[in-house]
């Protein structure tokens, strides 16, 4: 059977930090194949109303945030 990779897995910063050697393919291995549906990232999007964009920090939800374009890098 073929492991089934996560939806965002091309977008996350989980992912981009392994690539940068921030941290262990351990994390890719558990979270982002084949169980990625029990991460934490995606349960939180999933669960509210509002986008990971508008997360701060620090967990509170800055509102604000959902009339600002923002630029990526």
């Amino acid at each position: 059977m073929e492991d089934e990779w996560c939806i965002h897995y091309n977008d996350c910063p989980v992912v981009k930090a392994y690539q940068k050697g921030i941290i262990d393919v351990d994390w890719l291995d558990i979270y982002c194949r084949s169980s990625w549906q029990e991460c934490a990232r995606i349960q939180l999007e999933e669960s509210q109303d509002y986008g990971l964009e508008l997360l701060l920090p620090d967990g509170s939800i800055e509102e604000r945030l959902k009339h600002i374009e923002l630029f990526r890098y």
